[in-house]
């Protein structure tokens, strides 16, 4: 991107529950500039995030970034028009977005690293310290999702991406 004065309506899109998004416009485009919340890396590897952005790149599954740092998280993508969160409600959107998680699933695309599920819950539990959910029914869903863990285990499969965050 060009110097501070082709920058303008820089203005907050949304404050998420890790991150901050801000659009503006550069030399008549629009962009998104992601700035990471605090203590997101902890949730969070860049590196790895970095890794898969570049292996997805140019295939029409998400916001490809025009910039992205490994250190920090910070991102800055094209804005995408007519987007929106899937509504779980609506059929068309669900339909729509189980259609786009297979076309990703159906690439078979490979990077240097996997996410470990079981692990993660594991770690995450332990950033809670102790600490209630706010969610009445977690203990009831922690418990069911932790009787998958062995047949996920077993299961004989070849690893691609997969999105663990799919809005």
């Amino acid at each position: 991107l060009a110097g501070d004065e082709s920058i303008s309506e820089l203005y907050v899109l949304k404050n998420g529950m890790t991150n901050r998004s801000y659009r503006f416009s550069c030399m008549g485009k629009q962009y998104i500039l992601r700035v990471p919340g605090e203590g997101t890396d902890m949730l969070t590897n860049r590196h790895q995030e970095t890794a898969v952005y570049r292996a997805i790149s140019g295939r029409g599954l998400c916001d490809d970034p025009v910039y992205i740092n490994e250190e920090n998280g910070y991102k800055i993508s094209r804005f995408l028009e007519n987007i929106h969160v899937c509504d779980p409600y609506n059929e068309q959107d669900v339909n729509e977005s189980l259609k786009k998680l297979k076309e990703l699933h159906s690439m078979k695309i490979v990077v240097d690293h996997t996410f470990d599920l079981f692990g993660q819950i594991e770690y995450y539990e332990r950033l809670r310290e102790g600490r209630r959910s706010c969610f009445e029914d977690y203990d009831v869903v922690k418990k069911n999702v932790l009787k998958l863990k062995e047949i996920v285990e077993e299961a004989a499969c070849d690893f691609c991406l997969t999105h663990i965050d799919a809005v």
